[in-house]
């Protein structure tokens, strides 16, 4: 990210951060951190906030020094989880076409020494298949895949 885009990004962030700390003292409650990441246009699930919390401070509260680097380990963790997403779609995605069939599916899931029957990939594919092309491109796939994402 180049710099005048991080500095932009840091001071929406304090911003922001300045919006939750209530009582201006340059903390905020642990408690509001989803609303604040949220606020933030970041969406990470419960426990995740509660592993940035821990990682990051140990009190009831936190600084906006350590809300920023509650951010920074956050998007690291988001870029991480993209990567292992696009190494996984790459390897249902046999053909290298972008979209992901009902037959790698279920070749997919055998060569992991499973079972998948065709009439249950197919049904995969069509609850997963938002624009109902048959296939899932990695967009289908992501947003089904990060629905359950716990860390």
């Amino acid at each position: 990210m180049p710099r005048s885009q991080v500095d932009a990004f840091a001071m929406e962030a304090g911003e922001v951060f300045g919006f939750f700390d209530r009582d201006y003292n340059g903390k905020v409650a642990s408690h509001e951190l989803i609303a604040l990441l949220n606020s933030m246009g970041q969406y990470p699930t419960e426990q995740e906030c509660q592993k940035l919390l821990k990682d990051v401070q140990g009190g009831k509260d936190f600084t906006l020094k350590q809300f920023l680097a509650m951010l920074k380990a956050y998007d690291q963790r988001s870029k991480q989880w993209e990567h292992e997403l696009q190494r996984a779609f790459s390897a249902f995605d046999k053909r290298g076409d972008g979209s992901i069939s009902a037959r790698e599916l279920q070749h997919a899931v055998c060569s992991l020494g499973n079972k998948l029957q065709p009439g249950v990939a197919k049904s995969f594919i069509r609850q997963a298949d938002v624009h109902r092309t048959g296939f899932i491109n990695f967009e289908e796939f992501r947003r089904l895949l990060s629905a359950g994402r716990h860390s």
